[in-house]
């Protein structure tokens, strides 16, 4: 035993490097079987934990051309459903032209894994894989095309722009790396977004998913679980076995139907193209009928072209003739009407000096008013004193003469008056002769001062009748 041992020993000393690299390989394996043994425990929670979450279904029943009202009577006589909820799928491709798988968002179901945002809550909004993180933000708008096919109208949106509200995963789409083929966008699927059922213009549902009454409270890693669901899904399979073939003759009968409205499309497309060849022939006739009289109306319309010019230039003439006409009668024009706007304010001027003037006319004519009262009290005065003096007729005559006398010179400065005043009515005339008339007036009337002045007062005539009787006593 001690030789074994030394010989070991000898031989460790001899491949020392060889000896620490079994070593080291036998504790990395070690180590790698713990991971296992633990990382299988964790993922195993993780995964129950994810399930619980998002609320995964039992069992998906999904058709690639939808599920027809047959289809759900089949499923509604399945026993063991607890609950069932249907949803729409569409392959469409994003503004880049990738593959994107377009689903309905349930409530019950598979709810997706929010990592921004929120879920979707109504029409109009698009909840995206987190692979469209890095290019769009929430608040974006996001655009999708649809693909036209065989069985794909190419119209099954509502919408084709939505409004990004969040970002995440989803338990059916967990595997990046191979995610099935699609029609559209390469053939490849690029990500899938979650839109509101109501987007949808499909009639029938694309899938269903359900849950079991008998799995409530099981663990799905559980061979009881495992043992549940396979029934039913052979149940299913038994269920729908015949259903492929009844299908595809209601789809062959479809597309029969189909093709007889194409023949008839067809046909109708063959008479119509008829009938476009024979409109073609006749164009074609009066495209030759309409060249010549193309060419006609062409030498016309040179002809019109050559005298339309001669009668422009003729034209041209003519304007610049009447623009330079046009150009002195604006220069006489403003000439004019600086005449016009300097006797204006010649008019004004004159209208303020006549206003002035008649001003002064009134204010003379009330001074001769006043004087003329004040001679007609002085002649009823007189006329008193005449009376005193018939007893006395050589006096009296006297009287008279004087009397007479001072009477025409009363007529002779009334008749000045009544020429004054008519002079006054013609002072619109003119302004000299109204100043001509005022100095008549003023000597007339001064002329008339100087008669009544030198007339006899009343004292003067009693005194002389006075030395008159005594000496006739």
């Amino acid at each position: 035993m001690k030789i074994l041992f030394k010989e070991a020993l000898r031989n460790i000393r001899k491949s020392i490097g060889e000896f620490f690299s079994i070593i080291f390989m036998i504790a990395i394996a070690v180590l790698i079987f713990i991971g296992l043994k633990a990382a299988g425990e964790s993922m195993d929670i993780l995964g129950w934990d994810l399930l619980r979450d998002t609320k995964a279904s039992d069992i998906v029943i999904e058709s690639d051309f939808s599920l027809e009202e047959e289809d759900f009577e089949t499923i509604s006589k399945l026993n063991g459903i607890s609950k069932m909820e249907e949803y729409f799928l569409l392959d469409v491709e994003d503004e880049d032209q990738r593959g994107l798988v377009l689903e309905s968002a349930t409530e019950e179901m598979n709810l997706p894994l929010v990592e921004s945002g929120r879920r979707v809550e109504k029409p109009g909004e698009i909840f995206l894989e987190s692979v469209y993180e890095e290019d769009y933000k929430l608040g974006d708008s996001f655009k999708v095309s649809e693909v036209k096919g065989l069985f794909s109208s190419g119209e099954d949106l509502e919408e084709r722009e939505y409004t990004v509200v969040g970002f995440g995963n989803s338990i059916d789409y967990i595997m990046t790396f191979d995610r099935g083929n699609t029609k559209v966008g390469g053939g490849e699927i690029h990500g899938f977004g979650l839109i509101h059922p109501e987007d949808f213009k499909l009639e029938d549902p694309s899938g269903v998913r359900i849950n079991l009454e008998a799995t409530k409270g099981l663990d799905i890693r559980s061979e009881e679980y495992d043992k549940i669901t396979r029934s039913f899904y052979n149940e299913v399979e038994d269920s729908f076995k015949n259903r492929p073939e009844i299908r595809l003759v209601s789809m062959k009968d479809d597309l029969r139907e189909k093709l007889g409205e194409g023949r008839d499309e067809i046909e109708k497309a063959r008479k119509d193209l008829a009938d476009a060849e024979e409109k073609i022939a006749d164009g074609k006739v009066e495209i030759s009928d309409g060249k010549e009289e193309l060419e006609e109306n062409r030498r016309t319309f040179h002809e019109e072209i050559e005298k339309n010019k001669r009668d422009l230039a003729s034209g041209r003439k003519k304007l610049e003739d009447g623009e330079k006409q046009l150009s002195s009668g604006f220069a006489k024009f403003y000439e004019e009407e600086k005449a016009f706007r300097k006797g204006q304010e010649d008019y004004f001027i004159g209208l303020k000096t006549l206003n002035q003037e008649k001003e002064k006319l009134e204010a003379g004519k009330k001074e001769f008013q006043e004087g003329n009262t004040e001679f007609l009290k002085q002649e009823q005065q007189f006329l008193e004193g005449k009376k005193g003096l018939e007893a006395n007729k050589k006096l009296l005559e006297e009287g008279r003469k004087e009397l007479q006398k001072a009477d025409e010179e009363l007529k002779k400065g009334q008749e000045e008056i009544s020429k004054g005043e008519e002079e006054i009515r013609q002072y619109d005339e003119g302004v000299p002769r109204l100043k001509a008339v005022i100095s008549q007036l003023e000597a007339g009337i001064s002329e008339i001062d100087n008669n009544i002045s030198q007339a006899p007062t009343k004292n003067e005539k009693e005194a002389e009748l006075n030395i008159l009787s005594s000496a006739i006593e």
